[in-house]
């Protein structure tokens, strides 16, 4: 059975940096988005073999063509779907444009894009959802320095949900391509109204694009111990640092979320709702005044 709501996932973001090598990139060119594509001026007798550069695509194309590679080469998750949802010709889509000129800016409610609701009989929840955050006083540069993760310190209260987030450890160029690793503890306490037990493990990482490249950034998240995870099997997120031309940047955020064992599947729905709402407000009211 498929349905519809309109429901968010936020992610939160820093910055990365470190380009890969040549024979890797090759084997990663169709890594889920053949779009990918060998950068002329990597043949060029002035640049170093393996060295990939942004030449004269633009920064959609770096999204698409440069997020799939970094993401593949670092093989924590296959986050090739979620790039396949804003991604088309090894560029950004419709869908990319649509969720930046409908981001957040603070009025209102976050406009949010449920992309699929699956049920299952064997309660199982499979949500994709998409939304944009603008950050008028803000840049990828600038998210690489401020510690995003305490802004929940005090947690997510929405309505009648609750979630505490706790940093687990921070961890800078802890590998994989990744220029800094967060582990957060999620805890649902109060779901709708209710109580609830539900607890998770997630890392997220944050990359470059390419070395030295400012206009956008990328930040992962996914579930760690899944099999020891009772209600989670997955927890994939991906969010893109986009600088904008005119002034400030965009958060543009995509997830899938796969819940296990529910028996009140609806209920479930709505504390995802109450989160990401409060989620993305928090995101918003927190870090779009300068500091």
């Amino acid at each position: 059975m498929k349905i519809s709501f309109c429901y968010t996932w936020q992610l939160l973001v820093l910055l990365a940096l470190l380009p890969g090598c040549e024979s890797e990139e090759r084997q990663l060119r169709t890594a889920g988005n053949d779009a990918i594509e060998e950068n002329a001026e990597d043949k060029e007798e002035n640049n170093q073999p393996g060295v990939r550069v942004a030449g004269d695509r633009s920064s959609d194309e770096i999204i698409c063509q440069e997020g799939v590679y970094v993401t593949a080469l670092a093989k924590t998750q296959n986050f090739t779907n979620l790039f396949n949802i804003i991604c088309e010709n090894g560029e950004t889509n419709t869908l990319f444009s649509e969720l930046i000129n409908n981001a957040y800016k603070g009025e209102g409610d976050p406009q949010i894009n449920t992309l699929s609701t699956d049920l299952s009989r064997e309660n199982h929840i499979t949500l994709i959802t998409a939304s944009a955050v603008y950050l008028p006083n803000k840049s990828p540069m600038d998210l690489s320095k401020i510690d995003v993760y305490q802004i929940f310190a005090e947690g997510v209260n929405e309505r009648n949900t609750f979630i505490n987030i706790n940093v687990e450890s921070i961890t800078e160029f802890p590998g994989n391509k990744s220029t800094r690793e967060t582990i957060l503890n999620y805890d649902l306490t109060n779901a709708n109204g209710a109580g609830i037990s539900d607890k998770r493990k997630t890392a997220i990482n944050s990359y470059a694009l390419l070395e030295g490249y400012e206009e956008a950034t990328i930040t992962t998240e996914h579930l760690l111990n899944s099999n020891e995870n009772h209600y989670y099997a997955r927890t994939n997120g991906l969010t893109i640092n986009y600088k904008n031309p005119e002034g400030g940047m965009y958060l543009i955020m995509i997830s899938e979320l796969i819940m296990t064992n529910r028996m009140d599947a609806e209920r479930m729905i709505l504390t995802t709702s109450d989160i990401n709402k409060g989620s993305n407000r928090i995101i918003y009211d927190r870090l779009s005044n300068p500091q």
